[in-house]
């Protein structure tokens, strides 16, 4: 898949391209059967703005973008941001879903311990393929040496 999607965003590419997929071929899936083109292309926009914003690796530019846009909006006095733009607006939902996305640790400690245990088979299950490929284990992805609570800690840090 990585070759497929040049490498960027892998997972975010994948799971917009299957789900683009879907509501293309099965009338039954299409929630955008009674938008017009114009409507579509709009929200296909926007999903694919939010959904690649959920790429980790772009956490931190994510965070310095959104600090220097409310410091540039409080600079020239205004004390809430303008929304007017699709810029601002795609940004600030952009960070929306990316805090969603991270917020496992918010909820209610036997939800919170579900995810971590899903998240870190699926992550597990990874490095197993990457050994069974040869290639390198990617962090937090070695069932034989990473730490769970350990890997929790440096992930909410992060």
């Amino acid at each position: 898949m990585a070759i497929f999607y040049n490498d960027q965003s892998v997972l975010e590419n994948h799971h917009l391209a299957v789900a683009f997929k879907i509501l293309q071929d099965d009338p039954d899936s299409d929630i955008l059967l009674g938008l017009t083109k114009k409507q579509r292309l709009s929200f296909r926009k926007i999903v694919i703005d939010l959904v690649l914003a959920t790429d980790m690796s772009k956490h931190m530019s994510m965070l310095a973008d959104l600090k220097t846009t409310v410091e540039s909006h409080r600079a020239s006095g205004l004390n809430v941001l303008n929304l007017s733009t699709y810029t601002t607006r795609i940004q600030i939902l952009q960070n929306l879903v990316h805090a969603a996305d991270l917020s496992n640790p918010a909820k209610p400690l036997n939800l919170y311990k579900q995810w971590v245990s899903l998240i870190a088979e699926e992550f597990f299950r990874q490095g197993d393929r990457e050994r069974e490929l040869g290639i390198e284990i990617s962090p937090m992805c070695d069932r034989t040496v990473s730490c769970i609570p350990s890997s929790q800690v440096w992930y909410q840090e992060y």
